[in-house]
């Protein structure tokens, strides 16, 4: 008689500001569908620790303020359609400073709640799509609940200490190379060739 394999749990996390500023230095603005970036990762993932997988799609961002309402109206679709394709998504906030510029709150909070709650439920592997260290307290608590941690980010980041503290690292070259190159909005297609 054959055991049954164990249907294994992942949940990716995809912290936008951070995971924006990692694509852009590729010349990637974006992509047409974040699915086809979740489901990459996530065949990645069966190819490296086995196809029986079930895997979680985590989106944190932040709606601007209301009076500003056509960046308001464009970010409300954008995060509708997040949703419409199965990925959960979180929202932070947005204050206005006196300066005019808006920034974000409790987004980074969101991210490192989450990471400790799916390691609780005994996720087996947590994907962290940032390279800030302000999350490695989470991910520490999430290796010592037993969940393999991994990081997505650019091989030009440095991030010396999250690299310290997690299991692995997930090159962002690497996935975007096996990406249909027509999924992405470009900024600059010349440093994108550089990859290739």
């Amino acid at each position: 008689m054959r055991l049954a394999r164990r249907l294994l749990k992942s949940s990716i996390f995809i912290d936008e500001d951070n995971a924006k500023r990692h694509l852009q230095h590729l010349g990637i603005e974006g992509f047409l569908s974040w699915l086809a970036f979740y489901k990459m990762v996530e065949n990645i993932l069966k190819e490296n620790f086995g196809s029986s997988m079930k895997t979680e799609f985590n989106f944190y961002g932040a709606l601007p303020p209301k009076d500003m309402e056509k960046m308001y109206s464009m970010r409300h679709r954008f995060f509708s359609k997040l949703g419409y394709d199965g990925i959960r998504v979180s929202l932070g906030e947005c204050h206005r400073l006196p300066d005019g510029s808006i920034t974000q709150k409790q987004v980074d909070l969101l991210i490192a709640l989450d990471i400790l709650q799916y390691s609780m439920y005994k996720y087996d592997y947590i994907i962290l799509f940032s390279s800030d260290a302000d999350f490695v307290p989470a991910l520490q608590r999430a290796r010592n609940n037993g969940s393999h941690t991994i990081a997505i980010m650019s091989k030009k980041s440095p991030a010396f200490f999250t690299k310290k503290h997690i299991n692995e690292v997930l090159y962002l070259e690497d996935i975007i190379l096996k990406m249909d190159n027509k999924t992405f909005i470009y900024t600059n297609k010349t440093q994108l060739d550089e990859i290739n």
